[in-house]
């Protein structure tokens, strides 16, 4: 019998390493497939990345890189053959049995790296710094990369998913929690308004809110929503710092998106009560992208 087409990708891009990864259940350091050794919080990046391949395969592109950056050019290409493996689940092209051969593969990958390696005492990776729009090199605080991290992953989520009624429910709800749990907020796993102001305190890429609470209607509910968010643009734009002056920009960009389309009733408010133009919305946007992880 042919091999499928998903399983020769998977294969011809470095996949069969997965067979042959780093143990899940080993402490401190590991040899990596060929043979050098791996620091003990690049193995817990590795394995993680592995566990969240379902739900958060962008993750998958930017672990590849640091193991390439690293000198783990194997482990590297199994993750690229991960997400290639994910890319074509994921297509409305894909037939039955290649999505079935698609997340048997990913099942493997979750299983592999089930019980992640401890980073506790381990050699720390160096703090992630973000690139403002202003071109100013910031290093993120840990809960400015805990949100930048939870924003990361619920907005690729959503663009994977195409909306956020079919992103709810494969969100890494770990992830909010480790986030409400740092910032003191119910620890209940749901992306809520609360949880997304919050996370506009230390960032400003705030994903779309999944979670309305129950007895809010979007007619009041949202407009309110946005208008805090644009509270915390004006208090950004008064600090000093080219971070929080893009934060601001981040926070309006978002508050115009956000439209309540957690609520999954077809209802969806107008975007803003100052409506942007569509150049200011690309300009906005073009400066939001330029943040990145400099790893």
């Amino acid at each position: 019998m042919a091999l499928p087409l998903i399983v020769k990708v998977f294969l011809g891009l470095g996949g069969g390493a997965l067979l042959f990864g780093l143990g899940a259940k080993e402490a401190g350091a590991a040899k990596s497939a060929s043979g050098k050794t791996m620091p003990p919080w690049l193995v817990f990046q590795y394995q993680q990345a592995k566990r969240a391949a379902q739900t958060n395969p962008q993750e998958l592109d930017k672990v590849a890189a640091l193991l390439a950056k690293e000198g783990f050019p194997v482990e590297a290409a199994e993750l690229i053959a991960l997400a290639k493996t994910r890319a074509i689940a994921d297509s409305p092209a894909t037939s039955k049995e290649e999505k079935v051969v698609a997340s048997a593969i990913t099942a493997v990958a979750k299983v592999q790296a089930e019980t992640p390696v401890s980073p506790k005492g381990a050699p720390v990776p160096p703090a992630p710094t973000v690139t403002t729009a202003a071109r100013t090199s910031v290093t993120l605080s840990p809960n400015q990369a805990l949100a930048k991290r939870l924003s990361d992953h619920l907005n690729a989520l959503v663009k994977a998913r195409g909306s956020v009624k079919a992103a709810k429910g494969h969100e890494d709800t770990a992830l909010v929690r480790e986030f409400q749990q740092a910032n003191a907020l119910k620890n209940d796993g749901k992306y809520g308004p609360k949880s997304a102001l919050m996370l506009g305190r230390s960032w400003g890429d705030v994903p779309i809110v999944f979670y309305w609470p129950t007895g809010s209607l979007p007619n009041t509910s949202v407009p309110t929503y946005r208008s805090n968010l644009e509270t915390l643009a004006l208090e950004a734009e008064q600090k000093p710092s080219d971070l929080d002056h893009t934060r601001a920009k981040m926070l309006r960009l978002s508050a115009y998106r956000e439209r309540g389309q957690g609520y999954g009733t077809g209802v969806t408010v107008a975007p803003t009560d100052r409506q942007m133009t569509t150049q200011e919305v690309q300009d906005l946007q073009r400066q939001v992208s330029s943040m990145f992880f400099n790893s």
